[in-house]
Parts: structure tokens; C-alpha cells; sequence
């Protein structure tokens, strides 16, 4: 796997967040506009509601903005061309 730059992302690049590569670290570039690189990854919760006698799960999409000057890197998993 590859590391990159924040600042070298592009759209559609599907990354992880982390070095521990789970569902929920990976994220997708969906925008990048004045030095933020913004992505989107999925988000789940649960609770457990013992008066319910069942689990309610919360699952949506978390937004995360990076900023191209950061020094970190992220791990390049998926990258295709956006013609």
C-alpha cells in the first residue's frame, strides 16, 4: 500500500484514515476547494436501551476535511481517473 500526501489527493480517491484499515477509516475525496480536501466516510453507533431489549443502530456519512498543508499522509487504497 501507498502513502501519499494530503496534498496530492484527487477526486475519487478512496483512502484510509489510518494505518489499522477498517470499513470505518475508509474515506472517499469528494471535494477539493481552497486547501481543504473534503471526504466522506460512513459512520456507525449503536446503543444498547435495556427497555427496549434491543440494540438501536445510528448509521450515516461523517464528513472529514483535511488540509492540503498537513504533513501527514494517508494510505492510497483505490485511485481512478475522472474524466
Amino acid at each position: 500500500m501507498k502513502r501519499i500526501k494530503i496534498s496530492d489527493l484527487k477526486l475519487r480517491d478512496v483512502v484510509s484514515l489510518s494505518d489499522d484499515i477498517t470499513d470505518y477509516m475508509t474515506a472517499t475525496v469528494f471535494q477539493i476547494k481552497d486547501d481543504v480536501v473534503y471526504l466522506w466516510r460512513p459512520y456507525v453507533s449503536t446503543s444498547d436501551f435495556s427497555t427496549t431489549s434491543g440494540v438501536i443502530p445510528f448509521i450515516g456519512i461523517e464528513t472529514v476535511q483535511l488540509w492540503t498543508g498537513e504533513k501527514r499522509t494517508v494510505i492510497i487504497l483505490d485511485r481512478k481517473d475522472v474524466h
